[in-house]
């Protein structure tokens, strides 16, 4: 899954390599991309609360496509910072989640308990998926593995919007966003405890009597 996500990616970068010169000749800051890719979201998730699901799925990817463009253009032009992969990250998080809480209130005024309930799975399951990376990358390993992320989820709830799918979706979500969080956690178990070991390994470790030189103390 990861090979491919990879693959895709590249994809994506290619076809987006003519307009990444145009916005770095123009001097676009990535962070402006970033905000304005936010905005799209926003309006598009407006449009699904109005009543156009198609066109909210179609906008909605072309704001989270913005979110592949800001990080190339950073890279492209030098301009990468820590202030500005916090930004990315944090308007993903908002913009994900306000579009779960959309889908949760158009199950809601629509009377379905069921769609409520399992939105708002997903939503953790969203949520969590992010936070064992973060969490692993804290604790000095990387966790990139799983069966989603968010391109994915994006790419999930999108689909079921335009093809009238939406249940579907958000049953898909929570079930693979659920596995993910699994697969995650136990690979970061596996990481963390081999990391444990060869510490271990290290401190135990002693020199041979041959390498151990006496210390010559000079006299006064």
């Amino acid at each position: 899954m990861e090979k491919f996500r990879i693959q895709v990616e590249r994809l994506i970068r290619q076809a987006l390599g003519p307009v990444i010169q145009v916005l770095v000749r123009l001097q676009v800051s990535p962070n402006a991309v970033s905000v304005t890719g936010f905005l799209i979201t926003i309006v598009a998730i407006g449009l699904f609360i109005g009543g156009a699901p198609v066109a909210a799925g179609l906008i909605f990817l072309l704001g989270s496509l913005l979110d592949v463009l800001d990080g190339e253009l950073a890279r492209t032009s030098n301009r990468v910072t820590r202030f500005g992969a916090v930004i990315d990250s944090l308007l993903d998080r908002i913009s994900e989640g306000v579009l779960l809480i959309a889908i949760a209130w158009y199950f809601a005024d629509r009377g379905e308990v069921a769609g409520v309930v399992i939105t708002v799975a997903g939503m953790l399951g969203s949520v969590s998926t992010s936070y064992v990376r973060a969490r692993a990358e804290a604790v000095g390993t990387t966790c990139t593995v799983g069966w989603i992320t968010r391109p994915e989820r994006i790419i999930i709830l999108t689909l079921g919007m335009i093809i009238g799918q939406l249940f579907a979706a958000i049953v898909a979500l929570f079930v693979l966003t659920t596995l993910t969080v699994i697969q995650r956690t136990a690979y970061v178990h596996r990481m963390v405890r081999e990391q444990n070991l060869r510490s271990t390994s290290i401190n135990r470790f002693t020199w041979p009597k041959s390498y151990r030189k006496p210390v010559s103390i000079p006299s006064s």
